[in-house]
């Protein structure tokens, strides 16, 4: 509101176009805003069955495996060797034990870059994984992907576009 008249205070003046924005962009993405089944605060007994996510950068494949196992951890990889660049979530997290880690694996033979299995996947980890790659992507719907256009394994390239469909699980 241009020069609003009698009162001049935020919250009165601009507090109810923020709401309308806020309304609708609850309405666009409610996926970020429901309160996850697999909280901690929520899940207080199943604090005792946390891991602190090791960090697996740098390290082979198969030793990040081990080390991800070993605190009864998965990986899921872009590749089946290499060493691993990048992985989400970053070390130091707490995750459920029995949860994924995400990584992208390069080798030393293969100089492109594969896409990865996304399916079941929050848009959270998808979204970070397609930044790491700077891959564009559009998504569809919302919750965990169950389909995405490009295919586990396939080349990526700079000028790619992932199309990803999502719905609640």
């Amino acid at each position: 509101m241009k020069n609003p008249q009698p009162v001049h205070y935020g919250g009165h003046t601009s507090g109810v176009t923020f709401k309308k924005i806020a309304e609708r962009y609850t309405i666009i993405h409610p996926d970020l805003f429901t309160v996850p089944s697999r909280m901690i605060a929520e899940n207080s007994d199943k604090i005792k069955r946390t891991q602190v996510v090791p960090n697996l950068t740098g390290q082979l494949l198969v030793n990040a495996q081990q080390t991800a196992e070993n605190k009864m951890l998965h990986v899921r990889a872009s590749s089946d060797s290499g060493f691993v660049v990048w992985q989400y979530p970053p070390a130091d997290r707490l995750m459920f034990e029995d949860d994924e880690i995400l990584v992208v694996v390069k080798s030393d033979t293969e100089q492109k870059q594969k896409m990865t299995d996304l399916t079941g996947l929050s848009v959270r980890e998808v979204s970070a994984y397609m930044h790491h790659l700077g891959l564009k992507y559009s998504v569809v719907g919302n919750g965990k992907v169950y389909r995405q256009s490009m295919k586990p394994g396939e080349i990526v390239l700079e000028e790619s576009l992932c199309k990803l469909e999502c719905k609640p699980i």
